[in-house]
């Protein structure tokens, strides 16, 4: 029996192939790093899995959901660098570290703290906002206002203000995230 998820370190990427998104086929997806703290795809690819012809629909390519596939993907090598950090960080050329902790930087930005500097406040929100996006498929606002206690509206406002500032940058149009900028990066490694 053919395992559903397999993940490959390589030293320029991470690749993950899955067998179980489309029928006799396997998704492989291959993440590069962007900064220290995030991943992007940079190929997917759709390969025959059997040694005979199989065809393929437009269909069936329309049931690779890539945002929802790329979401799975990270949690899944996030998984398994936490699982074996070592081995991984020297296989790779590249920095990465996806263990900062999310809890606390949640419970640090939550209304009910203090926040001395705007600066750092707009960083580590930036940092909850992207693994939020990451971690749910629901409205992203109304999880971050459940989890800070500020509400829909103020949240909106933080990331707005989060973009402007130059805490976060490039997020596609209709999708939630982004990426951090090293305005954030530098603020986050303090």
């Amino acid at each position: 029996m053919k395992k559903k998820v397999k993940i490959e370190v390589h030293s320029d990427f991470i690749q993950i192939s899955f067998n179980d998104v489309i029928k006799n086929h396997t998704v492989i997806c291959e993440f590069v790093g962007l900064n220290v703290y995030q991943l992007v795809l940079n190929k997917i690819t759709v390969i025959n899995s059997k040694n005979t012809h199989a065809d393929i629909s437009s269909t069936e390519l329309r049931k690779i959901n890539i945002h929802t596939l790329i979401k799975r993907s990270i949690k899944l090598i996030n998984a398994y660098i936490s699982l074996d950090n070592k081995s991984v960080q020297s296989k790779i050329n590249f920095t990465y570290q996806p263990d900062l902790d999310y809890r606390k930087l949640l419970t640090e930005v939550h209304k009910n703290t203090d926040k001395k500097d705007r600066k750092t406040f707009l960083a580590k929100f930036s940092y909850v906002y992207i693994q939020t996006c990451l971690s749910y498929e629901t409205n992203i606002t109304t999880v971050l206002a459940n989890n800070t206690g500020y509400s829909k509206s103020y949240i909106k406002n933080i990331i707005k203000e989060a973009f402007q500032k130059g805490y976060l940058k490039s997020s596609s149009k209709g999708i939630s995230g982004g990426h951090l900028s090293s305005k954030t990066i530098n603020c986050l490694k303090q």
